[in-house]
């Protein structure tokens, strides 16, 4: 059987070798839609993986609140719904090491005469360290800002680096609503584009420019050990609906939100993966043309071959191997393609300031090579099908 495999190999190597330009046209079609699968894969699983390290790092102890309003709207400064009686009646309870209140608003920063909108965020200025570094932010530069001071930033790497033409340093001045700020520290790189981007400023501050005395953008709660981050963020929502009289906000725990992105994901891969499927089908469709078309060309060949003793199932083998042959070197094309790909959008994204951790599994691989191998040999099957029902006689008489 194995010496029939080698011999069948070998017709279907030397058919292919008499006909390179299509073949080759032929197996590009499974390359594209094998590098599309694979790549696609490779980089909305390296988000995922992104996006839950960066989980990772926060902890699951700990919960947000929203206001319902933000829920889809895409702007952090338009949030309305949380304020800061809701902040105080969160802060007092015994569940937390420190509650963090957020005001985010977009104002017009110009420096060296260059103007740039972007959200400024507010942060209490007390533990404003401990704040920072339970998310595993540190300063590259300079220092913190004090309780005291009003006037003063901390920018993240990007927004010190990339944002304006100049680089800007610690002790430059930036003009916000016509006023001076002293840039006081600088960020190192977090890996997320908004992180790097923020600018931090004291909350009160912000609430001056802004006009918005009393609204909180969202909270972020630090639990205690031992807390469970499910049962507090449900007593959490009892007293926020008891204290406020209505149910306009949201609370989610980092497991939550991680399940929620990971939804969301999903989906998105899903449909990537389907257009590129297409892509897939093109190329099998490709296949089955060029094997219907090898075996009207080769009809003599068949008739001679089957004059001789070849049975059926030896003209089935024949093109079978010879589509499969097609599959699978389009496949090993794509899956390198497809590899590579991926790894140049991670250096792209990381270089943009969106963090991606492609990891390329063994599983991928070998689902990429096995799946070209049958999409090939299932569309060479129709023409190889055709082959064997040839008449030996019409065969022969083929000019």
């Amino acid at each position: 059987m194995i010496t029939q495999v080698s011999e069948y190999s070998k017709i279907a190597i030397k058919s292919l070798r008499n006909r390179k330009l299509r073949s080759w046209l032929t197996i590009l079609g499974i390359v594209i839609g094998v590098a599309a699968i694979i790549s696609l894969i490779a980089i909305s699983s390296g988000l995922k993986n992104s996006i839950s390290e960066q989980f990772s790092k926060m902890g699951s102890s700990r919960i947000f609140i929203f206001p319902k309003s933000a829920a889809g709207t895409g702007d952090p400064s338009s949030a309305t719904g949380l304020t800061k009686d809701d902040f105080e009646a969160i802060e007092k309870l015994s569940y937390f090491e420190f509650v963090t209140p957020y005001l985010m608003a977009e104002e017009s920063i110009e420096f060296k005469r260059e103007n740039v909108k972007i959200f400024l965020r507010g942060i209490p200025s007390d533990n404003i360290e401990e704040r920072f570094e339970d998310f595993d932010i540190t300063l590259e530069k300079g220092r913190y800002f004090n309780p005291n001071e009003k006037r003063v930033v901390v920018l993240g790497s990007r927004a010190a680096k990339n944002v304006f033409s100049n680089e800007i340093k610690v002790k430059n001045n930036i003009i916000i609503d016509n006023e001076n700020y002293e840039v006081v520290g600088i960020m190192n790189p977090v890996g997320a584009k908004d992180d790097d981007e923020a600018i931090y400023i004291p909350i009160e501050t912000v609430r001056e420019l802004s006009g918005k005395e009393n609204q909180v953008t969202m909270m972020e709660a630090k639990l205690k050990p031992g807390q469970d981050p499910e049962l507090v963020a449900a007593r959490v929502k009892q007293i926020l609906k008891k204290e406020r009289g209505d149910e306009q906000f949201e609370i989610m725990t980092a497991e939550q939100l991680l399940r929620q992105v990971d939804s969301i994901l999903g989906v998105v891969q899903a449909v990537l993966v389907g257009i590129a499927t297409i892509s897939l089908i093109v190329g099998a469709i490709g296949i089955m043309n060029s094997m219907y078309t090898s075996v009207l060309e080769r009809r003599k060949e068949i008739g001679i071959m089957k004059s001789i003793g070849a049975q059926n199932r030896d003209i089935l083998f024949i093109f079978l191997i010879e589509a499969g042959i097609m599959g699978m070197i389009g496949g090993l094309i794509g899956i390198g393609l497809g590899a590579g790909l991926a790894f140049l959008i991670e250096g792209i994204g990381k270089q943009a300031g969106f963090p991606l951790l492609v990891r390329i599994p063994w599983w991928l691989i070998t689902s990429g090579m096995l799946f070209a191998l049958v999409i090939g040999m299932l569309s060479g099957l129709l023409p190889a099908k055709n082959a064997t029902e040839m008449n030996v006689v019409d065969a022969l008489r083929e000019n």
